[in-house]
């Protein structure tokens, strides 16, 4: 189950920009939270943060999937308290995220500035 939990944390955080911290998975997937922060330093690192998979990749595990639990798997199922979903928020980008972006986006436009036009 840690892996799951561990597989949803990191997709939300690959693909949205608003996401629940780890604090809030650590606590619904019953680990503790340097559990999961080493779990996903050295995850990435074993897979060089690649984290993109291709369609065919993903059809080939999604099935996989679906014939283990078509097979009566015993696998314990999550309990999660209904409380946690209600009084969690997701996290943001930070701050300094946010102030990285504004900088790139300054730059791209005193870049476009300089540049001589390209008008005909």
């Amino acid at each position: 189950m840690k892996a799951l939990n561990f597989s949803v944390m990191l997709a939300a955080k690959f693909f949205d920009d608003q996401y629940y911290n780890n604090a809030y998975y650590a606590q619904i997937g019953g680990v503790s939270v340097e559990e999961i922060n080493t779990l996903e330093v050295e995850f990435l690192f074993m897979i060089n943060f690649s984290l993109f998979a291709t369609r065919e990749t993903f059809y080939q595990y999604d099935r996989e999937l679906q014939n283990h639990i078509k097979s009566g798997c015993s696998c314990q199922t999550l309990s999660v308290d209904p409380r946690l979903a209600l009084s969690a928020t997701p996290s943001s980008k930070s701050q300094a995220e946010d102030e990285d972006e504004e900088d790139v986006e300054e730059e791209e436009e005193e870049e476009e500035q300089q540049s001589p036009s390209k008008e005909s």
